[in-house]
């Protein structure tokens, strides 16, 4: 499967992620994708959290 790593991190999203059964929309950025799912990055608070959400979970940001 062909994966594209973003040295940089810029691409801006919003993305769903879940916090056990709690649905959350965050502010993101993408790391890597795959043509399936991206691999993100965003904060709470002062904690940085990485997973990977699928593809249809993520809107990219314009701006």
């Amino acid at each position: 499967m062909p994966l594209t790593v973003d040295p940089k991190r810029r691409r801006k999203v919003k993305a769903w992620v879940r916090f056990g059964d709690v649905p959350v929309r965050v502010d993101a950025l993408a790391a890597r994708w795959t043509p399936d799912a991206i691999g993100i990055v965003f904060h709470v608070e002062e904690t940085e959290h990485r997973c990977w959400v699928w593809v249809g979970a993520v809107d990219e940001v314009s701006g």
